[in-house]
């Protein structure tokens, strides 16, 4: 085990709020965000990817999953997917 997979955060309350709710409302997708970009013409994909590095390392929580096998729902760190083109 690393100890990225070992580190274990609490839930701010408003996290804690809304993770309540999403399990209230019956896990469905009414608190699931998605999206994606279509790109046409000339693209700079070494600045893309930068630009992709540089905000998953400013905004760990996205890479974040609850861990609800305990007492209490945590947090534990994940790591950010690798950058997919197709």
């Amino acid at each position: 085990m690393t100890t990225l997979e070992a580190t274990v955060l609490p839930m701010l309350a408003a996290q804690r709020e809304v993770w309540t709710a999403h399990q209230m409302a019956g896990g469905g997708a009414d608190f699931v965000c998605a999206g994606y970009l279509d790109i046409r013409g000339p693209l700079d994909t070494a600045r893309l990817e930068r630009a992709y590095e540089q905000t998953a390392a400013d905004a760990e929580a996205l890479w974040c999953t609850v861990d609800d096998a305990g007492d209490e729902a945590v947090l534990r760190p994940g790591r950010p997917p690798a950058l997919e083109r197709v």
